[in-house]
């Protein structure tokens, strides 16, 4: 009897556990910098409890803060963002997130704050991608050291 039960309650911690850490970021992108702050936004698969850890070390072995929680749900579409805010001017965070108290360590993106004062920046135009998309061209956009890509849109579609 003493082993059934223990074998009943590790079945049910496991399911409870896949549960529980089942929903993955599905796409996600930071934007919206300034010289103290920065957006992060992204989209689950599927409800879940979602926390943005971030630093200026690459690894996060050093100075790494953690967001406020933020709860995505089907209300939002699985939608969401985070504003990270009290950083350093002219300083390059490294940011991955925290999906139902898991850190996902395969998902990292990184964004530059701008500095102090007026600055020069390069600019591209992107169009007719799809959301998510991870088309070799973006590849080559980042390479340039692009600061700004704002997404125009399918220019064919008259109706935009």
């Amino acid at each position: 009897m003493i082993k059934q039960s223990y074998l009943n309650f590790y079945f049910i911690l496991f399911i409870t556990h896949n549960l529980v850490s089942a929903a993955e970021i599905e796409y996600y992108w930071s934007g919206a910098t300034t010289e103290k702050s920065a957006v992060v936004s992204f989209a689950t698969d599927s409800d879940a409890k979602i926390r943005v850890q971030y630093s200026d070390n690459k690894n996060f072995r050093t100075n790494t803060l953690y967001s406020r929680t933020q709860v995505v749900g089907s209300r939002s579409n699985h939608f969401s963002k985070i504003k990270l805010s009290a950083l350093k001017p002219e300083k390059t965070y490294y940011y991955r997130f925290s999906v139902n108290g898991i850190i996902d360590k395969t998902k990292t993106g990184k964004f530059r704050t701008h500095k102090k004062g007026p600055f020069s920046y390069k600019i591209t135009l992107a169009t007719c991608a799809t959301t998510g998309s991870n088309n070799p061209v973006f590849d080559r956009i980042r390479a340039r050291s692009v600061s700004i890509i704002p997404y125009t849109g399918k220019i064919e579609n008259t109706s935009v």
